[in-house]
């Protein structure tokens, strides 16, 4: 029988889960015969990740809590072209779950009779983006061994909280050292939010997206290059987007931008934690003062600099403990009378990052399940709060996805267009220089 509390940074999501959906949703397209088996496939999927068995509980009285007693996954199959995927997509992550659970569900654009594109969502406080693969690779799996008449892979135990694996750098005393240090840090930091075409209340933003991909001899030429140069394709694409929304705010003098990149955890805690459905990234903020011509590369160098250095502080186990304190104090605030306004005006008093930048890297997957075919891979997040910008990529069979999101009105798709069409130049500009 599941019953445990949720830990504080899934109480946290979940506390921004009451004011807008926030869901992680991964996009793939496959081949191969995926419907006869499906409904199967997912009753295996739900049977062996734990949290996709329960909901959410909460009194006033006690903190929430997952708990065991959902109907099955739900899913549909919809026949539509490949550029409906966008739209679906979107649609997804604007669509909060009932309360009553189940806390994920699966929808399948169907393309031809042997192609098609799976949609799968769940609540973000159940899970991130590698959660997202982990799940779509699974799915895949089940869908397999259903057809071949494997046996079902065994349950997964429900582990507890990822502040439980804390390694002693984020504990105690050295853990409050870590805080007190990254906060002094970023004290002494500015950042600039993307610049608003349009005002809306927080109940009134919808999130948008656009996913764009890179055709596999231009990921690899991207790899190489980045290798040459001594950083990552995460710097590069990292330090495009710093560059074209500077470039977007047409200023001559400097403009202080930020963005906040989770940092993977499974292998970073102690005990190192496998792959499965759970809530195990941390963030780090990465700060750009922009106002001189800089190369591409000369941008990425420096973000991927800057990066490695907050990591080795442990910056990103220090952003988890702060996470911990910012839950505690938005639900004692969510306690009291108006406490959703409240939550809301205490977040609109603090500064936010310039945009979310989530990179999941080259996918370690398999491409074939049986008689099923993986093509690409892409996901998407919902934007807590005020924050209005984000990209998300991941690169399977060396075709990059990324994907660009933002809430309308704040921003408008003329303007993201511009900001996605110079990001997209300038790497093409770079891997060309």
């Amino acid at each position: 029988m599941i019953d445990r509390p949720l830990g504080a940074i899934e109480q946290l999501n979940w506390l921004i889960e009451q004011t807008a959906a926030t869901n992680v949703t991964a996009f793939a397209e496959v081949s191969g015969p995926i419907l006869p088996r499906l409904s199967i496939a997912l009753d295996m999927l739900q049977r062996r990740h734990p949290l996709l068995r329960t909901h959410i509980v909460h009194t006033n009285f006690r903190a929430p809590r997952f708990r065991a007693g959902v109907s099955p996954i739900p899913f549909q199959v919809v026949d539509a072209e490949s550029a409906a995927v966008v739209g679906a997509v979107e649609h997804e992550l604007n669509s909060a779950f009932p309360a009553a659970g189940p806390l994920a569900r699966c929808v399948v654009l169907r393309h031809t009779e042997d192609t098609a594109t799976i949609i799968l969502s769940f609540q973000h406080t159940l899970g991130d983006g590698m959660s997202s693969v982990t799940l779509m690779r699974d799915l895949l799996e089940a869908i397999a061994q259903s057809q071949d008449g494997a046996p079902s892979p065994a349950p997964l135990t429900l582990r507890p909280a990822v502040e439980t694996f804390l390694p002693a750098a984020g504990r105690g005393l050295r853990g409050i050292v870590n805080i007190v240090r990254m906060l002094a840090r970023q004290s002494k930091m500015d950042t600039t939010a993307v610049t608003h075409d349009g005002q809306a209340a927080h109940d009134k933003v919808h999130t948008a997206i656009g996913s764009y991909y890179l055709e596999p001899s231009l990921t690899r030429a991207l790899v190489a290059k980045a290798r040459s140069h001594g950083t990552t394709v995460h710097g590069v694409l990292c330090a495009a987007v710093f560059l074209a929304v500077e470039k977007d705010f047409a200023r001559t003098e400097a403009v202080p931008l930020s963005c906040v990149v989770p940092v993977d955890l499974h292998a970073r805690v102690e005990p190192t934690i496998g792959e499965e459905l759970l809530l195990f990234n941390a963030p780090v903020t990465v700060y750009y003062r922009g106002g001189s011509a800089r190369s591409v590369w000369e941008v990425a160098s420096d973000i991927t600099g800057k990066l490695n250095d907050s990591i080795t502080r442990n910056e990103h186990f220090a952003g988890l403990s702060l996470m911990r304190l910012v839950s505690s104090l938005l639900a004692r605030r969510r306690a009291k009378p108006n406490g959703e306004q409240g939550m809301q005006e205490l977040v609109a008093k603090t500064e936010v990052p310039t945009f979310l930048f989530s990179n999941l890297g080259a996918l370690k997957i398999n491409h074939s399940y049986g008689p099923i075919t993986l093509h690409s891979f892409g996901f998407a997040g919902g934007l807590a709060f005020t924050m209005d910008l984000g990209c998300y990529i991941a690169t399977l069979n060396d075709v990059l996805c990324w994907t660009f999101v933002w809430k309308e009105p704040r921003l408008s798709r003329s303007h993201i267009d511009r900001i996605v069409t110079w990001s997209l130049e300038l790497v093409r500009e770079a891997v060309s220089a």
